[in-house]
């Protein structure tokens, strides 16, 4: 993360892992607006959105056919076009 005297919106690195096994969702947050400890009970609400998301793809060959290739795979926006901070 980039450090506080900077100024600007903040900013981080990520490295993706190699293994799936070790790759984890990347989940950002920020603080809604005019909300303090001492004037929400002790309790500040954050919205979360997931930045990066692994999906895991499985095809089964119910017909147990041979030869068949996959060649195209195409994944639409789960947000139909929403804006995420909605």
């Amino acid at each position: 993360m980039s450090g506080t005297t900077q100024s600007g919106p903040p900013t981080m690195e990520y490295t993706i892992q190699g293994a799936e096994a070790d790759q984890a969702d990347l989940v950002i947050a920020g603080a809604l607006p005019n909300q303090t400890y001492a004037s929400n009970n002790g309790k500040v609400s954050f919205k979360m959105f997931h930045a990066l998301t692994r999906v895991d793809i499985n095809v089964t060959n119910v017909d147990k056919a041979t030869g068949m290739t996959i060649t195209v795979f195409t994944m639409g926006s789960l947000l139909d076009g929403k804006d995420p901070s909605l």
